[in-house]
Order: C-alpha cells, then sequence, then structure tokens
C-alpha cells in the first residue's frame, strides 16, 4: 500500500500532511517516527501489509524566485 503525503518545513518544525494527517517533528527521524505511529493508528487495513508513505516535498515553501533553478527540494520515502 503506498499513501501520499506532502512534507515541508515551517522555519521551525518538519511538517508532514495529508488529507487524513498532519505530524510536526524537530527532525527528519522524529517525523518518519510519526508518520508511522499515525499511519497505524488511522488506517487500520494496513495491518500486516507493507506500506510505504511518499512524502514529496511541498514547492509553495521555497520562495517563487528560486523554484526556477530547482524542480523539487527533495522528496522522501519510508516503509515499514
Amino acid at each position: 500500500m503506498v499513501i501520499y503525503a506532502s512534507i515541508r518545513h515551517d522555519g521551525r518544525h518538519w511538517v508532514v500532511e495529508n488529507d487524513n494527517f498532519r505530524v510536526e517533528g524537530l527532525t527528519l527521524e522524529e517525523i518518519d517516527d510519526k508518520v508511522r505511529e499515525v499511519v497505524r493508528k488511522t488506517t487500520p487495513e494496513t495491518r500486516g501489509q507493507k506500506v510505504q508513505v511518499y512524502m514529496a516535498y511541498d514547492n509553495y515553501a521555497i520562495p517563487q524566485w528560486i523554484r526556477q533553478y530547482s524542480s523539487h527540494y527533495f522528496d522522501r520515502v519510508i516503509e515499514f
């Protein structure tokens, strides 16, 4: 199962969100742990399945003037 979400940094925290959840953390490791936890709690159909959470960087978090030089900042995938 693949779950899609966006990731951005608000200047203090990493923020990962989609239509079903939103988590914040100071580090990417903290975000990974929180995403695993919230997916397990909110998506019972993932029990016993391999899950990929694909986090696409929210390009709107990057100032408009610099977007032309990069198609994306980074994307992140975790599996569990």
